[in-house]
């Protein structure tokens, strides 16, 4: 390689929108760096297929390989040592100044990080948060035991939030080592909508200006629980003849979770599918008015963060990491126990009352300007190159 600045490596299991949209904003923001994107799993267990990354060289390390969390562990460790095997001999041949690693669940990243301590500064990324950390007896003394070494061996590391911060603060990590790097989404799509999007969108699923709509968005998955979101709209329903509900998003719970729907009240429950094209989800947002977020977990939660950029009203599980930092209760919305549809009844119409929904719409809006404002990812990117002696200052 001719080109002579530092190269940042980034090494992530797959590729989602908003990670290549961190990536490529990152490129933009930080033109002293080369950025190299190395994928370790296949993308083919998703719906994204990511060919190119403005600003980055991209190498798949995995395709056509087994995909660890669809074949197990026992199929894809072959495959994965070799893929780690490939990832080293590229970093003896071209050393990078750093590696921001995504995630450490897999051989290969554990390989990484015990290969990569006291040769390169690796920096830490992770969704993980105190509030999923439940692990107890020889479990927990084992997880404790494992990842105070990992977090010892790693030069810095960069939870998404709070809640997350407090995760990493628990096996060992520094202050001074800590630099928030939340997942975040294109910002601009929800702040600045395309007209035509808005409108096309409110034309394709019949979103008139006279209905209010609460929003789900998500995998349709089990653990999403919004079947406890479709019984606990379905009992306000007859009480807010003006609210339909939307669901966006598909999976193999959506037709369980449809059959849920009494015949009456189908029309006022709205399934998009999946919405590949981000503008289009952000417009959905746009066009409602209270978020819906009941899982059982969930590690970080972009939809969080996009539901109260727009302004929304919230009402999100308890156990979801960026709820720690979007939802206040009584302010803008409500914390609930995961799939507890009486609790969530009762926040539904807590917050389709019009002076509650008026109130948490200037709320949301505040907390997700202060958020960013202390919480910028490149920001806390540049903050752990430059305390790990990766690049300097300036």
């Amino acid at each position: 390689m001719s080109d002579a600045r530092p190269i940042l490596a980034v090494v992530t299991p797959f590729l989602t929108p908003f990670r290549v949209q961190f990536i490529e904003r990152a490129a933009r923001e930080m033109p002293d760096l080369q950025f190299r994107v190395f994928v370790t799993q296949n993308p083919d267990h998703g719906p994204w297929d990511v060919r190119a990354i403005s600003g980055a060289e991209l190498l798949h390390l995995a395709r056509n390989k087994p995909w660890q969390h669809a074949e197990g562990l026992r199929a894809s460790l072959g495959p994965d040592l070799a893929t780690s095997r490939a990832l080293l001999d590229d970093f003896r041949e071209h050393p990078p100044s750093a590696i921001f690693l995504v995630g450490y669940a897999y051989p290969s990243h554990l390989r990484l990080i015990l290969w990569a301590h006291r040769r390169i500064p690796l920096l830490l990324w992770g969704d993980s948060n105190a509030l999923g950390d439940t692990a107890r007896g020889i479990r927990g003394a084992l997880k404790k035991l494992l990842l105070t070494r990992i977090i010892k061996r790693c030069a810095a590391v960069l939870p998404c939030g709070e809640s997350g911060r407090q995760f990493f603060a628990r096996y060992g990590a520094r202050p001074d080592r800590t630099f928030l790097c939340p997942a975040d989404p294109d910002y601009r799509l929800i702040d600045s909508p395309n007209p035509e999007t808005l409108r096309a969108v409110a034309e394709r699923y019949s979103f008139p200006a006279s209905r209010r709509r609460l929003v789900c968005c998500a995998r349709l998955v089990q653990l999403k629980r919004f079947d406890s979101a479709i019984d606990a709209f379905v009992s306000i329903a007859d009480d807010r003849p003006d609210w339909d509900l939307v669901i966006v998003g598909d999976g193999e719970m959506r037709d369980a979770w449809r059959a849920r729907v009494p015949q009456r009240f189908a029309r006022r429950v709205i399934w998009t599918g999946f919405l590949k094209d981000p503008a289009e989800t952000a417009a959905v947002y746009r066009h409602s008015h209270v978020f819906v977020h009941p899982g059982d977990f969930e590690a970080w939660g972009v939809v969080v963060l996009e539901a109260a950029a727009a302004g929304l009203a919230m009402i999100v599980s308890n156990v979801v990491g960026a709820a720690v930092d979007m939802v206040r209760p009584g302010r803008n919305g409500s914390l609930v126990a995961p799939g507890d549809v009486a609790e969530i009844a009762l926040a539904m119409r807590e917050w389709t009352d019009p002076a509650a929904l008026e109130r948490a719409r200037g709320e949301s809006l505040t907390i997700s300007r202060e958020f960013r404002e202390k919480a910028d990812a490149i920001r806390g990117l540049r903050a752990a190159l430059i305390a790990t002696g990766a690049i300097t200052a300036g």
